[in-house]
């Protein structure tokens, strides 16, 4: 009875299908109103798990979270890629728009890979794929100084760079995680596990699980859970398709 039962244990921290959203790829959005305390950074932390579905929809880079910039290159985001993942920040010291880091891993599409993205100023951002941080394909070097800021809101997808895919469980910190920290997220395969990591630097937390399973989230409220109130706004655009939920089918347990 005890190996059936431990057997069962395993099984449930070493699957993984969550609840999140479906971002059809053409025109769906979450948006989160603009405050202070989500920029203006000397170090941050983002970052989730992600099911890219198919070929992402302009030029193979799809943008699954943003913090845009009227104008000119955002203070910070991640495109997820056919082939890889590409992140971009920007401080007032180096504004150039040309800072960006690439890695290579493959987000097969329709399987779950955890997504996690560390920097402190004066050093290389560090880029985690399923809880281990990997080589860069293309270096944008050290960035020092304060992200920039700006009065756009916190976007998942954007309206040019379009995300095709499912987003679930997304975290964000004013501090750079350490790398244990960051495999504990992933390894650890329970929802709201972030909550019990730096709480003190949490700003927002999107489970993204707020509606039944194939509900449109067009015009609903996706509650920012670190108790800081940056709720959300889901748009499933003007074709009013998409922005579907998806239920979990593995479950995990604190």
């Amino acid at each position: 009875m005890k190996k059936i039962i431990i057997g069962i244990s395993i099984f449930l921290l070493s699957s993984v299908a969550w609840a999140g959203v479906d971002f059809d790829g053409i025109d769906d959005l979450i948006t989160v109103g603009d405050a202070d305390n989500l920029e203006g950074y000397t170090a941050i932390s983002f970052g989730g798990w992600v099911k890219r579905n198919g070929a992402q929809p302009d030029s193979g880079f799809g943008t699954s979270f943003i913090k845009p910039r009227a104008g000119s290159q955002p203070v910070y985001c991640v495109f997820i890629k056919d082939a890889g993942a590409r992140v971009r920040l920007n401080t007032v010291t180096d504004d150039s728009g040309l800072n960006s880091w690439e890695i290579l891993n493959d987000f097969v599409s329709g399987e779950w890979h955890h997504f996690f993205v560390t920097w402190t100023s004066g050093e290389k951002p560090k880029i985690y794929f399923d809880g281990v941080s990997q080589s860069l394909s293309a270096d944008g070097g050290t960035l020092t100084g304060t992200l920039v800021t700006s009065t756009d809101p916190l976007q998942f997808s954007l309206a040019t760079l379009r995300y095709k895919g499912v987003v679930s469980e997304w975290y964000l910190y004013s501090a750079a995680l350490t790398s244990t920290e960051v495999t504990m997220i992933a390894n650890s395969k329970v929802k709201g596990i972030g909550l019990q990591i730096q709480p003190s630097s949490l700003k927002a937390y999107y489970p993204l699980d707020d509606q039944p399973d194939g509900a449109s989230g067009d015009g609903d409220t996706f509650l920012d859970r670190s108790g800081l109130g940056h709720n959300a706004t889901g748009n499933d655009g003007a074709n009013n398709t998409g922005l579907t939920a998806k239920a979990e089918e593995v479950l995990s347990y604190p």
